[in-house]
């Protein structure tokens, strides 16, 4: 392989890497977004009224916590691991929203994310 050739597939690997590291950037955590991830909740789960507004609130109080973390420079690992404390403290919050069925089915696709999560992170 010529040196122009390498020199051309570095480049390209490097903006690759660039591209790559802006995809939390990109993540929309507006208010929009946040009724937008609550209305899904609220199917997923059966939320009646007063556990949607619950919902939105734990929503939104994240969305604000974990905005300044998501727009850093760290790495895509340093930001899981910043955002972990609040997701936990979400969780809890919404743990004391749901009912038990609710609780089940929001095990159930925390276990399905976590895989998704894991396959994400080994690429």
């Amino acid at each position: 392989m010529s040196r122009n050739s390498i020199i051309i597939l570095f480049v390209a690997f490097l903006m690759m890497g660039s591209i790559h590291a802006q995809s939390f950037r990109s993540i929309d955590i507006s208010e929009s977004r946040v009724e937008k991830a609550t209305l899904l909740m609220k199917k997923k789960y059966d939320l009646n009224v007063d556990q949607y507004n619950a919902v939105f609130e734990v929503n939104k109080n994240l969305a604000q916590k974990v905005k300044p973390i998501l727009l850093s420079d760290k790495t895509k690992m340093q930001k899981l691991l910043a955002i972990k404390p609040y997701a936990k403290e979400r969780e809890k919050a919404l743990m004391d929203i749901f009912n038990e069925e609710q609780q089940a089915t929001y095990h159930t696709v925390i276990k399905e994310r976590k895989a998704m999560l894991k396959a994400w992170l080994e690429d």
